[in-house]
């Protein structure tokens, strides 16, 4: 029986699962539209007292009440500080067991960031990994790398039970460089403007022009190539009226 499994990262579920109900009425009626079988969440940003409370308001409807929808079972990997998390949705039946601890390990565990649920024949590993970022001193990377290998590892162990593993999730990882923008495409353009109204001098006005041809040639065996080229000019023109005060005939 073929499923639909699909992958999301909703950056605060709170405020995701706010915008389903405006646009859908409910997170039921959102899944059974898409007819998704099995939802992976990542960055569902929600702390274990949020999701653990019981009581609600009367004539109110708890913002995360959303993990007892009706004929679906629901697993939640939480950090205490209410960063990161992921989160799996799985319809009654589909699966046996899930663990937020698939590492074994607390220093990977806590940060709640990979999430493996058991559906017989396979498994699934729900994971949200490190974005580097900035990292100057190259500490982040490092994490992410000993991450990903410890991910691997219990990847592979699963395998050695005999299951099929599916890995999903948001893995911050560009699989080519085609993928990420080229940081030399990146232009200050804030910086230019400044930078030519200082030499301008302030009786003047500075303009920039930037342009930027791309050209892409296919070279065989899916690769391609590109050439990427930059111009910027800037022409200082004078300012015809140097009097700060826009208004040339001021009432005494």
């Amino acid at each position: 029986m073929p499923l639909l499994l699909a992958s999301w990262n909703v950056a605060g579920w709170e405020t995701t699962l706010r915008y389903i109900r405006e646009h859908y009425g409910s997170l039921e009626a959102y899944l059974d539209r898409h007819q998704i079988d099995i939802l992976c969440l990542q960055e569902v940003k929600v702390t274990q007292q949020k999701l653990s409370a019981e009581r609600v308001p009367a004539g109110r409807q708890h913002s995360l009440a959303a993990h007892s929808v009706p004929g679906w079972d629901s697993f939640w990997a939480c950090s205490k500080k209410g960063f990161n998390g992921v989160t799996t949705f799985a319809r009654k039946g589909l699966a046996v067991l899930g663990t937020a601890t698939p590492f074994r390990d607390e220093s990977f565990d806590s940060e709640a960031r990979c999430l493996r649920t058991d559906h017989g024949a396979f498994v699934i590993f729900n994971v949200y990994a490190h974005s580097t970022g900035e990292d100057p001193d190259g500490s982040k990377l490092e994490r992410k790398l000993a991450f990903l290998e410890a991910l691997a590892a219990r990847m592979a162990a699963a395998r050695a039970e005999g299951k099929q593993v599916v890995l999903c999730g948001d893995l911050n990882i560009a699989a080519r460089g085609v993928d990420v923008p080229w940081r030399q495409c990146m232009l200050p353009v804030a910086e230019l403007f400044d930078e030519a109204q200082a030499r301008a001098g302030p009786h003047a006005a500075a303009l920039v022009r930037v342009r930027v041809r791309v050209r892409v040639r296919g070279r065989g065996r899916g690769r391609v190539r590109v050439r990427v080229r930059v111009r910027v000019r800037v022409r200082v023109k004078a300012n015809p009226n140097p009097n700060p005060n826009p208004n040339p005939n001021p009432k005494p």
